[in-house]
């Protein structure tokens, strides 16, 4: 396998300890759908759209080796990018320092959905966002200054708005919203 080369086009699964990753048919159609949903700007405020796309990127395991390292700094790159991280400090310490956490929350997210109220797709949409607060609480720790607000603990994603857009609408009296944004993001 050469490096870079997605498992797709080397057509390898992959193993990593007690996930199964994806079939590497799936994986360039995975890779679209992300860059579809996460792409877009104002779904989800910046800093979740980054942490959020970190665990579906890590869930997906393009290449056979050195998806953890390549997620990690593309989710610090993105950080940076949207001014909620420095050369500085990289959210890679954090999750060194909590890595047991770290892991026990991907693995929550990897989880199937629990039922009808448990998100759209395949996998739990309260996994994803008890990840999406704990990486905000990691980078929250890791930063010297806050250049911008950060979410406050109990602010989350409004998941109706990326349920309605990203495929379709939703069905009438169905409230995928768990708890809506505060005033404080």
């Amino acid at each position: 396998m050469m490096p870079g080369k997605l498992r797709d086009e080397a057509q390898k699964n992959v193993f990593v300890g007690d996930h199964a990753a994806p079939g590497w048919e799936s994986v360039g159609a995975m890779i679209a759908r992300m860059k579809e949903v996460y792409g877009r700007p104002r779904i989800l405020g910046a800093n979740r759209r980054a942490v959020a796309f970190h665990h579906r990127l890590a869930f997906t395991h393009p290449f056979k080796d050195g998806n953890g390292r390549l997620i990690r700094m593309m989710t610090h790159l993105q950080l940076v990018k949207i001014g909620l991280g420095s050369p500085l400090w990289s959210i890679s310490r954090g999750l060194a320092r909590r890595r047991d956490d770290y892991y026990a929350k991907l693995r929550a997210a990897d989880q199937p959905r629990r039922g009808d109220l448990d998100g759209r797709g395949q996998l739990t949409q309260a996994g994803l966002i008890n990840f999406v607060r704990f990486m905000l609480e990691v980078c929250k720790e890791q930063a010297p200054t806050r250049p911008k607000p950060w979410p406050c603990t109990p602010c989350v994603i409004d998941w109706s708005a990326l349920c309605a857009t990203s495929r379709g609408s939703l069905t009438q009296g169905s409230d995928r919203r768990l708890l809506v944004h505060c005033t404080c993001c």
